[in-house]
């Protein structure tokens, strides 16, 4: 049995025991990092700042980022270290955006329905995820 599995999939023991290396880590780590650096005061921040106007700037912040991809790469120019600040500005951006979008809910229905909004916006983020 095993060795007709061997036979169908060659090389599936080097995927399965396969180690990713930092080099590869390092651009998801750099946008992750920016919810722990940048998490609690961006909150504090946001309170104080026109909502809708902080998501507009965070996607379009995220838009320039992305956008530079494929421009250093036509450039010739692309590098890992561009991937990582890429990564980490999409990252600070996300955090800014997210923390907007959940601070909006309560402006936009009554005090009673936000519970109800919120678990209706969660659903909707979760769903969109999927697919």
């Amino acid at each position: 049995m095993i060795d007709t599995c061997q036979s169908l999939l060659p090389g599936w023991q080097d995927a399965v025991t396969a180690r990713p290396s930092a080099e590869h880590t390092g651009g998801p780590a750099a946008g992750l990092a920016a919810f722990l650096v940048v998490g609690l005061p961006a909150g504090a921040w946001v309170d104080r700042w026109l909502k809708r106007r902080t998501m507009i700037t965070a996607d379009l912040a995220r838009m320039a980022a992305m956008a530079a991809v494929p421009l250093l790469w036509w450039a010739g120019d692309l590098q890992i270290w561009h991937l990582y600040m890429i990564s980490a500005v999409v990252g600070v951006a996300t955090v800014f955006f997210d923390v907007s979008y959940q601070s909006f809910v309560p402006l936009l229905v009554a005090p009673g329905k936000v519970g109800e909004a919120n678990s209706k916006l969660e659903v909707t983020a979760q769903l969109a995820r999927i697919g």
